[in-house]
Formats: C-alpha cells, sequence, structure tokens
C-alpha cells in the first residue's frame, strides 16, 4: 500500500494536484501509484465542491494514488491518513482531533483536510488522496473565519518540505500497524474522532440531533446513540457535525 511514496515528483505550482494525477491516469500517461508535491497551490478542492485555500507558499499540499484492491476501500485509506496528520501533530505538541469524515481540527479551528476520489482508468480503479495542511498560514480570505495554522500555533514557521517528509513517515507507519492489527486502528480512529467521547450535535437529513458515535463501519454508516438511549444508523454522506 505505501508503494504509492516509492515515487514523489516536486512541481512549483499547480491549479490542483488531485487534478494533475487524474488528469495523468484518464490521459494514459502513467499507471503506477504516484506522490505529487507542490509548492504553491491556485485551485485547490475540497469535499461537496468546496475550495481549499492554501495561500501563496504557505500550506503544504500533496496528493498520492493508491491502487484499489478488494481489500482496499477508500474509507479504509481516509482513516489511516486521518490518523496520521493528527500522530503528527501530536509529535510537534499540537493536539488535535477529526472532524467526520475528513477535517482535521484544533479546538473549534481547521487545520487539514483531506479529499478523496476514486477514478477508474487504464483498466484499473485509483484513489487519488489529497491533503492539505497550513504550515506557515498567517493570513486567510475573509470567508475562512475557522482556520489555523501550526506557524500560529507553535509561533514559530517551519520547513514544508520536512513537514512533507515526516508526514509520509507517519503515513507509511500508520499503513504498516494496519497490516500488523486493523482493530488497533480502529481503537485509534475512534480515540481522535470527534463525538465518541461526548454527545455531540449534528444535522442529520436537516434535522439536529445530539449523538454519541458508537462504531463506524466500512461502507460509511455511522452507529450512534442519541440521549433517549434509541440506536441510529446514519449515512456518513448525509451527517454534518456542528462544533458548539
Amino acid at each position: 500500500m505505501d508503494n504509492c511514496f516509492n515515487q514523489i515528483i516536486y512541481i512549483d505550482q499547480l491549479g490542483s494536484s488531485n487534478d494533475y494525477l487524474i488528469n495523468l491516469y484518464k490521459e494514459k500517461k502513467f499507471f503506477d501509484p504516484l506522490t505529487v508535491y507542490v509548492n504553491k497551490q491556485f485551485s485547490g478542492r475540497g469535499r461537496l465542491g468546496k475550495t481549499w485555500y492554501s495561500g501563496v507558499n504557505d500550506g503544504l499540499c500533496f496528493s498520492f494514488s493508491i491502487c484499489l484492491e478488494d481489500s482496499l476501500q477508500p474509507f479504509l485509506i481516509q482513516t489511516l491518513v486521518t490518523i496520521s496528520i493528527c500522530k503528527y501533530l501530536n509529535l510537534i505538541q499540537i493536539d488535535s482531533f477529526i472532524k467526520f469524515p475528513n477535517d482535521i481540527y484544533v479546538e473549534k479551528q481547521k487545520i487539514a483536510g483531506i479529499l478523496c476520489e476514486k477514478i477508474s482508468a487504464n483498466q484499473k480503479k485509483y484513489l487519488i488522496v489529497g491533503i492539505g495542511l497550513n504550515v506557515n498560514n498567517i493570513k486567510y480570505p475573509k470567508n475562512l473565519k475557522n482556520a489555523i495554522s501550526i506557524a500560529q500555533l507553535l509561533g514559530k514557521q517551519f520547513n514544508k518540505k520536512k513537514v512533507f517528509n515526516d508526514l509520509i513517515s507517519k503515513i507509511k507507519e500508520t499503513m504498516a500497524l494496519y497490516y500488523l492489527s486493523n482493530s488497533e486502528i480502529d481503537k485509534i480512529y475512534m480515540s481522535h474522532l470527534h463525538g465518541t467521547k461526548d454527545y455531540v450535535i449534528c444535522f442529520y437529513e436537516q434535522k439536529k440531533i445530539k449523538i454519541k458515535i458508537i462504531e463506524i463501519r466500512q461502507n460509511n454508516v455511522l452507529i450512534a446513540v442519541d440521549l433517549n438511549g434509541q440506536i441510529h444508523h446514519l449515512k456518513g454522506s448525509k451527517i454534518k457535525f456542528i462544533l458548539n
């Protein structure tokens, strides 16, 4: 699985590293797993048509691809990556958590996001994983009121290439742990996930409810309990958590 980091290319500027990889496979210019590091990304994308702001060259932006097999599902890869980002931030003394499905927060401020896109090309299925991490960002667009960066939290600038290499090491480490014990991965993920320790507010199909997450299944279904003790099976694509 971690052979996606065997080949890494470095590009000074791009619109979107995810789009770059998708086009590479669609146009049959490349066939193997690949990682693309971008120094300046101008048209980063997030989930549900949202954009990702990385700054001129302040944010860390990269994408990698994995050839999907029967045992490798998109949610699993997303789980491993979100855990890895939290582990890296913990390494530099930043306490973070995962806001389902793919955002990393420090208290009420977003520090990182992940975009996973599944494509078919060259008679193969690939998962394109884009990662955006606020490293040296100081200024943000007016519509981003809850963003925070490593530099802002720790009061110093960081070398983006070193952050990139350290994060790749954490992702490899987490992937290796999965092959040793996938149950341990589940425990670590749940320990970092918002809504597993306390009852939290979310919207599900436009209805406001307060729940505690008990389990998350590979088909992206959340098993949760409400304040009345009722068990809910919630589709991940229809739920939105609200940070108090």
